[in-house]
């Protein structure tokens, strides 16, 4: 399990910038566990004193309206990390996690996360820049709410999907969906017609492909482009 924890803190975008030697010291620190499907992993206003690393699975973070109805702010892929807001600012967690297939997680504590932090201040840039990377999006998909039509709407949640560091390839990128069509749609904030409508309209041009519950995105820019 050592060589599994230390090949995915490779691949972690928030951990990049470590050694070799770093990651082995960061190894030991990270606990392992495992979710079941529908499996809540924290909820919002939970004390925060954990991080997580997606290892295999997929998760979905979500708010609560006043009517009680669930909106889902992202979907996280394996080697994305979430909840170190909390365990940076000390406040309660600020939306739930739920898994949406059985999970994989490694987790690593609050206290052992500000000790490393302490010993390799040169990795607090990295993290401050993966934080303001998160700002960013969260910017991005307000804009897209206010200001975009259904096309650009349409065209974030799809990016949004794309895990973190993976490129277009040969082939684009080929994405495993784990929501409906009308969660895609809510997210989106359109019908799960129009949501429907505006694929096929991407799939015409180009775009993107549609192979069952696989969305394969064939040229990034055009969405990229779609979604400003």
């Amino acid at each position: 399990m050592t060589d599994d924890k230390y090949l995915m803190l490779r691949h972690v975008f928030l951990f990049q910038e470590l050694s070799a030697e770093e990651l082995k010291k960061l190894v030991p620190l990270l606990k392992e566990g495992g979710y079941r499907k529908n499996e809540v992993l924290f909820r919002a206003n939970d004390p925060g004193s954990t991080l997580f690393i997606l290892r295999s699975g997929r998760v979905k973070v979500t708010l609560t309206d006043r009517h009680g109805r669930e909106v889902i702010l992202r979907v996280m892929q394996p080697g994305e990390i979430f909840g170190e807001m909390a365990i940076l600012d000390g406040y309660p967690r600020s939306a739930t996690v739920t898994a949406l297939e059985k999970s994989q997680v490694f987790t690593l504590d609050r206290d052992s996360f500000l000790r490393f932090i302490q010993e390799h201040p040169h990795w607090s840039l990295k993290m401050l820049a993966t934080l303001s990377r998160r700002l960013r999006k969260a910017n991005e998909r307000i804009g897209s709410a206010i200001l975009s039509d259904a096309h650009g709407k349409v065209s974030r949640v799809l990016l949004d999907l794309i895990p973190d560091g993976e490129w277009e390839g040969k082939e684009g990128i080929r994405v495993r969906l784990a929501l409906t069509r009308q969660q895609l749609a809510a997210m989106a904030g359109v019908t799960r017609e129009t949501f429907i409508r505006v694929l096929k309209e991407f799939e015409r041009a180009g775009s993107i492909r549609t192979e069952g519950k696989e969305i394969i995105i064939v040229r990034q820019t055009d969405l990229s482009r779609e979604a400003l």
